[in-house]
């Protein structure tokens, strides 16, 4: 255990939506988490990992183990930003929510309405974003991607804007994945497209209004796009790629698809970020969201669902490079959020930090003997 410095704010909610805060210090003990990491890493042999607790809304215990990068000496830290993966697609869906709220846009919107300078397939001129963040839209998955098996992704001709649009095209042309309106397929493509639809509606970039309705009011200020480690961010975690023989760190390249995959998964923040975000998930299926007021609108919007009360629910993301998840325990007023610089098989590292999580600081919710459920799929 150690002494840290916990930090109280007083908000208020401007029309704008940005949350001014008068803040005041008090002394919390907050517990190390390192020793559990540490046991998880060696049981999983990943690189590193960071991970934190909050009940509350206070944090009562973070840590990290690891290495930024394989090969080098560089500890991970508690504060370092970590790719997040399919968690992204929770926070679109809390955009949309938040846009809805405040009387913006509907999930009724059709993308043959606003998508009307690309040319579709009929069957797709009716599906509704509703549908697109659900999964329903019959949209073509995406989950395995390759300049071989998918180059209509790795085109990089024109601006972002041309290259959306003709990728759009290009899905919303493809025979229907699946029965629209009643057939769940998950699809990265169809959070690309939610987006994109969001984007023409407000006439501003995907990006710009994440930051605005999302990553600002709830203060996630490490929140980010792309890989953690950049040429002038070069002390954050690099990734690594998950083998059989253990972990290697991933080639330094460019990955053109992940700019158009951006709401589907291609954030990046700190624990604590994602730790707050799953405090304002835990507060608007309340009702008491700091942003978002209306329980129904959270739970019924997007591909997740609700447990049974005094249950937790589990949002994961992962690929063969990354894995990440936030766990939230309504009964306990309870989020714990972690993320690994390496791919996690079967989210085992998720799986194994929650049940730890759970025997230590919600001894309750481990005799109820429920499974974690990933109520977002990992974006492969």
């Amino acid at each position: 255990m150690h002494r840290s410095r916990y930090v109280a704010r007083l908000c208020a909610v401007v029309a704008a939506g940005v949350i001014f805060c008068q803040v005041g210090v008090v002394q919390a003990s907050t517990e190390d988490l390192a020793p559990m990491l540490a046991n998880i890493r060696t049981a999983q042999n990943f690189p590193g990992a960071a991970a934190v607790v909050m009940k509350d809304g206070r944090i009562v215990a973070q840590g990290a183990t690891g290495v930024r990068r394989l090969g080098e000496g560089a500890a991970i830290t508690a504060d370092n930003r970590f790719a997040v993966g399919s968690v992204t697609k929770r926070m679109t869906v809390y955009l949309v929510a938040r846009l809805v709220e405040d009387g913006k846009l509907s999930t009724d919107l059709k993308l043959g309405e606003v998508l009307k300078d690309i040319s579709m397939r009929d069957e797709y001129k009716g599906v509704t974003l509703g549908q697109l963040l659900a999964f329903t839209g019959g949209i073509a998955g995406y989950e395995r991607i390759g300049p071989r098996i998918t180059p209509e992704l790795f085109d990089t001709a024109g601006t972002l804007a041309e290259r959306e649009a003709k990728f759009a095209q290009h899905v919303l042309n493809l025979a229907p994945a699946g029965a629209i309106g009643r057939e769940a397929v998950y699809s990265n493509a169809s959070y690309m497209l939610a987006a994109l639809m969001v984007s023409r509606v407000m006439d501003k970039p995907y990006m710009d209004l994440m930051a605005e309705y999302v990553f600002r009011p709830l203060s996630m200020s490490r929140a980010g796009w792309g890989r953690p480690w950049q040429a002038d961010r070069k002390d954050e975690p690099w990734l690594h790629v998950a083998r059989p023989d253990g972990h290697a760190p991933e080639p330094d390249m460019e990955r053109p698809p992940e700019v158009l995959f951006r709401a589907a998964g291609n954030a990046h923040m700190s624990v604590a970020d994602m730790a707050r975000f799953a405090q304002e998930d835990l507060l608007a299926r309340r009702g008491k969201g700091v942003l978002l007021k209306s329980p129904k609108l959270w739970t019924t919007i997007g591909a997740s669902r609700e447990l049974d009360p005094g249950d937790r629910t589990v949002h994961a993301g992962g690929t063969p490079w990354l894995a990440a998840c936030y766990a939230v325990w309504p009964l306990h007023g309870m989020v714990a959020a972690i993320a690994v610089n390496g791919g996690s098989p079967d989210d085992a590292a998720c799986k194994a930090f929650v049940k730890e999580v759970e025997t230590r600081f919600a001894p309750m919710t481990t005799s109820m003997g429920t499974n974690i459920r990933n109520a977002v799929r990992q974006s492969r």
